[in-house]
């Protein structure tokens, strides 16, 4: 490993350990950033619960399920950035394989501080039983 690799490992490793101490909106912000990920195309979710990201993306109670999204375990949501087209061209080589260039996309970052009452499973199957 060269002192480049090694410091941007560093970096993402002080990121990742900054959520212990710092606010979760801007801990995150420095996680992606550590990633090369940044946009400035972020908002803040207020409130900042899962009352605040329904009615702030207007997304229709009868889409997500709040039992299965663990809604009542949220301490907070935070909308990180949207990564769009044009974004993801900037990291042609993260998504060479994976985006079809011709067609457009949007990619929406979200972090979630939950409860510690939740379980490492529950955690592992949220993003896939979060849309009823």
């Amino acid at each position: 490993m060269n002192e480049k690799q090694h410091d941007k490992l560093k970096q993402i490793q002080e990121a990742i350990q900054a959520f212990n101490s710092d606010k979760l909106y801007h801990s995150s912000i420095a996680l992606f950033k550590a990633l090369d990920y940044t946009s400035n195309k972020t908002d803040r979710i207020t409130p900042n619960n899962f009352d605040g990201f329904m009615a702030g993306f207007g997304i229709p109670k009868s889409i997500i399920n709040p039992e299965k999204a663990l809604a009542s375990h949220w301490k907070q949501i935070e909308f990180v950035f949207q990564l769009d087209t044009a974004g993801m061209k900037q990291h042609e080589t993260l998504f060479q394989e994976t985006v079809n260039r011709n067609e457009p996309a949007s990619y929406l970052f979200f972090s979630i501080e939950l409860n510690e009452c939740v379980c490492p499973f529950q955690i592992w199957q949220l993003p896939y039983t979060f849309v009823d």
